[in-house]
Parts: structure tokens; C-alpha cells; sequence
């Protein structure tokens, strides 16, 4: 009974409970000659992913515990009162949004260019917006309008219009609100013209630059 005593007021002493990442500490598991043997004197219980916390518990019960390993990387004991996560759960790839209205736009090059068209084969240069976005599921952050002029009054009034720091996914305005396009960065932008869908440099677009409209897409994560 003393030396019982003396095991509890030792395990006191380190705080009762043990938190390990991950599997159990190989070092541990080598040093006992079976699985149960090495949760000796203590009781495992679930905790988040990857998270184990172990608690002070008789001999008996790790002795007595029938351990197993299932296919997925989860040791148990079939008494019920073992239970160890080493698998982490898995984590859906995500995407910037402006990556993913990027790569839409340019899905889209070559089309011809065609007076109030929103595609999916002819554009003019807001309908090409209005369209990536939408296709995108970020139609709200270009309000559903669908004309430069519109686009260029709305986000100037919100003032998030400057002429400086663009990030790709913002929008371009030229002419005071007669063209648009979509900045994809190093200078470039992603429009329709009357020659069809094309890439070219900001500096190279008529009517001359006005603005950029800073939407923010870069910090906006969504999932593939």
C-alpha cells in the first residue's frame, strides 16, 4: 500500500495528466515487452486529432486491456478503455480567391468580343468580369453589376479605389469607367477588347488607366 501511495504522490507531482502529440512515444512502446504493457499505470482517452491525454489508473487495467491496431493508424484496447489518435483528420486544400478568378479568366481567352455579351463564348469587357466572377461564386463582391461605369462609380463611392498597390483579383478601370478588366499581377491585366479576351499590360490598354479597385482576393481563402 506505500508504495502505491508513493506512485500517486509521484504522478501528483507531474500534474496527474500527460498530453502527447501524436502516437505514443516509440521509446515507450519498445521498452515494454507488449502494447498494453506500455500504457502501464495509465488509462488513455480520446482527445482532438493527434491529441492523446493519459490519467493515473491500477496496474490492472492496462494489464488486463486486449490492445489492437485497426487500419487506420488507431491503437484501442477491446475492453473499451483505450483509446489513442495518431491520424489527423484530413484537411481540405484551399485556394485564394483570386487565384481562382484568375485561372477562370483566362479559361476564357480567345473568346471574341461581342457588345453586352456575359458569354460563355462572347464578351465585352464588364461582361467578362461579371461573368468569372459569378462562375467564381463571388458575384456579391462585385455587387451582380454588370457595366465598367457602374463598377467604377460603386467602389469609387466606397472608396476602395487608388491608383497604387494593386493585387491580383482587383479590377482595373480605364477611361474614367469606359473599360474594365481584371488585374492578374506583374503589371498585367486580363480583358476583352475588341480583338476578343487577351492579356496584356496595364500600360498598354486604351483608353488610358484610371484606377484600381482593391477587392481584397488574395486574403480570401475558399476550398477547391
Amino acid at each position: 500500500m506505500s508504495q502505491k501511495r508513493a506512485r500517486l504522490r509521484a504522478l501528483a507531482s507531474l500534474g496527474l495528466s500527460i498530453v502527447v502529440l501524436g502516437a505514443l512515444a516509440p521509446a515507450t512502446a519498445a521498452a515494454s515487452s507488449s502494447p498494453a504493457e506500455a500504457l502501464a499505470p495509465f488509462v488513455v482517452t480520446a482527445g482532438p486529432v493527434s491529441t492523446v491525454t493519459l490519467t493515473p489508473t491500477p496496474d490492472s487495467v492496462a494489464r488486463n486491456a486486449d490492445p489492437w491496431i485497426d487500419g487506420g493508424g488507431t491503437a484501442q484496447a477491446l475492453s473499451g478503455r483505450v483509446i489513442v489518435r495518431s491520424t489527423p483528420s484530413p484537411v481540405a486544400p484551399r485556394i485564394t480567391a483570386a487565384s481562382r478568378i484568375i485561372h477562370l479568366a483566362e479559361s476564357h481567352i480567345g473568346a471574341r468580343y461581342q457588345h453586352g455579351a456575359t458569354g460563355p463564348h462572347a464578351f465585352d469587357c464588364s461582361g467578362l468580369v461579371y461573368r468569372v466572377f459569378r462562375d467564381a461564386g463571388l458575384g456579391r463582391k462585385i455587387d451582380g453589376l454588370e457595366s465598367a461605369s457602374g463598377l467604377y462609380a460603386h467602389f469609387r463611392a466606397l472608396h476602395m479605389t487608388s491608383t497604387h498597390n494593386p493585387q491580383p483579383g482587383d479590377l482595373v478601370i480605364f477611361g474614367g469607367g469606359r473599360h474594365v478588366g481584371i488585374y492578374i499581377g506583374s503589371g498585367k491585366v486580363i480583358h476583352a477588347m475588341t480583338s476578343g479576351v487577351a492579356i496584356t499590360r496595364v500600360s498598354a490598354v486604351y483608353p488610358k488607366f484610371t484606377t484600381y479597385v482593391h477587392l481584397g482576393l488574395t486574403k480570401l481563402f475558399l476550398s477547391h
